[in-house]
């Protein structure tokens, strides 16, 4: 048997002159499943166009972020939110580069240790 997957582009754009025009959104992608609601990058926008996609984003389970560029994890911290019904309950997975979760020579933590304790 076969798992089913849905694909929803949240957007497409990437790099600088992408994220600050928004010509082409940066709100990354969303793979959902039976089991899985997963946001993949959640740049600028991704929280809103979840819900004007009509993807209610406290269903988000899982959220992984690639790398430490801002069109790559913005809305993580509100989506993290989200996933965890405002922080209040323990829940979901973040899965991140070593660089978005500590840092590295070229930029600091892109999620706060605050956020991170919840998933």
């Amino acid at each position: 048997m076969s798992a089913k997957f849905e694909i929803v582009f949240l957007g497409t754009g990437g790099g600088r002159f992408a994220t600050i025009t928004q010509k082409r959104r940066t709100a990354g992608i969303r793979v959902l499943s039976e089991n899985l609601n997963l946001h993949l990058d959640p740049g600028p926008g991704a929280l809103v166009h979840s819900i004007e996609e009509g993807l209610d984003p406290q269903k988000v389970n899982a959220i992984l972020v690639s790398h430490c560029h801002p069109d790559h994890y913005t809305d993580a911290e509100v989506l993290i939110e989200a996933m965890t019904r405002g922080m209040t309950h323990k829940q979901g997975v973040l899965a991140a580069a070593k660089s978005v979760l500590k840092g590295n020579s070229i930029c600091e933590s892109s999620i706060s240790k605050y956020h991170q304790q919840m998933p």
